[in-house]
């Protein structure tokens, strides 16, 4: 059965949706409520876990981000560094009388 649907023997009224299970028609409301509690708590559940799932990702991001932004200290530092060990390294040369090619005498 899809959609919502209504049958008119008196004895099996009953309506189903998009609900897992269908829903009975019923004349005891102190079940329905019942059901609807649990049904209710359940959910709260459900709730509680995801938004225990939602904080440890979000702590997860942080942390990555942290560490994200260290690892791009730690580049731009070493690149600082081997700028310094290039120029240091193409002035010795230079100095030399050379540039990679040195010759002897």
């Amino acid at each position: 059965m899809e959609g919502d649907q209504i049958h008119s023997v008196p004895s099996l009224r009953y309506y189903s949706n998009n609900n897992s299970h269908a829903r009975f028609l019923t004349s005891n409301t102190e079940q329905d409520i019942h059901r609807l509690q649990g049904e209710l708590t359940q959910l709260r559940q459900e709730i509680q876990k995801k938004e225990q799932v939602k904080v440890t990702l979000v702590n997860n991001l942080r942390k990555n981000q942290n560490e994200e932004k260290k690892c791009e200290t730690q580049l731009m530092k070493i690149g600082q560094r081997l700028n310094k060990f290039q120029n240091v390294s193409t002035r010795d040369d230079v100095g030399r009388g050379g540039g990679y090619f040195h010759t002897f005498n």
